[in-house]
């Protein structure tokens, strides 16, 4: 049994019940380098930065990312981890898509916040 495994109670039964958030996945991207490395320009966009498109829109049917996810890696405690971070998830995507709508009305950026 591995480090994560014993940390988690996991014995090698119980491998393939790991929720998705914690298996390693196959990525087509390079591996970037250490973070020691990109210190200098770690906020810096490079020139890709304006083909990237994004669509925002409110939700639909889909399944929310936490559930996605899977149930929650860590023990259970006295602070409702999933459930701050439903919220803030839900807040972040409605301020998101109130700026979307102020932009496309013509308002400016800055009154997006309520101010």
């Amino acid at each position: 049994m591995g480090p994560e495994e014993m940390a988690m109670g996991m014995g090698p039964e119980d491998r393939d019940e790991m929720p998705p958030s914690l298996k390693i996945v196959p990525t087509a991207f390079p591996i970037s380098p250490p973070l020691e490395e990109c210190l200098d320009h770690f906020w810096s966009v490079g020139p890709a930065f304006d083909r990237v498109e994004a669509r925002v829109g409110p939700k639909g049917g889909e399944t929310s990312i936490l559930e996605q996810l899977g149930p929650s890696p860590f023990p259970r405690g006295g602070f409702p981890v999933v459930g701050f971070l439903a919220t803030t998830y839900d807040r972040v995507s409605a301020f998101v898509l109130s700026l979307v709508n102020r932009e496309a009305s013509g308002r400016p950026e800055s009154d997006a916040d309520g101010r």
